[in-house]
């Protein structure tokens, strides 16, 4: 458990980064735009919010699950191709740094945080929350890329074999 939680520190400390340099609305903007006053519907925008990104990480880990096996499959009917088989390693290899960062985001303790009165708790939770959400735009941004990539790699090469048959 100690290399896991060191993990989700160092993706946390590269979260806090990365949202420190974006342009993200501050505690009272965000709930401003949602029209929450009080703290405990503050919470509740907070859990139901971080409950959704939560599910999504869990979409996104079924579809790379799913790309991880077709690649497996890929790779044994391209066993000759080298070419392709690097591509399809380093495509592995992305999906496989992609599910880990779901699995910690998906089991990130910030489910039920304890929260004590006065604004800084609050902001605190929704810096947690704005790690998750970064978190789950980065992810789905690599899945993204990294599914085009797949397909490219099998498009280019189905096209290079037409033009070897023929």
């Amino acid at each position: 458990m100690e290399i896991l939680e060191k993990l989700e520190n160092q993706i946390d400390n590269f979260a806090n980064h990365r949202i420190g340099k974006l342009p993200a609305p501050d505690v009272e903007s965000y709930f401003l735009e949602r029209e929450t006053k009080i703290n405990d519907e503050r919470v509740k925008v907070l859990r139901d919010t971080l409950s959704i990104i939560r599910n999504d990480h869990s979409s996104l880990l079924t579809h790379i699950s799913a790309m991880i096996a077709a690649l497996g499959i890929t790779l044994i009917v391209f066993q000759e191709e080298r070419v392709t088989q690097f591509f399809i390693f380093i495509e592995m290899i992305s999906y496989t740094l992609l599910a880990i960062a779901c699995v910690i985001s998906i089991r990130h303790k910030g489910g039920r945080v304890p929260l004590e009165k006065g604004l800084s708790t609050i902001e605190d939770y929704y810096l947690h929350y704005l790690r998750r959400r970064y978190l789950y735009i980065l992810c789905s941004n690599g899945v993204i890329i990294t599914t085009i990539v797949f397909l490219l790699t099998i498009l280019i090469h189905l096209i290079a074999l037409i033009f070897t048959m023929t």
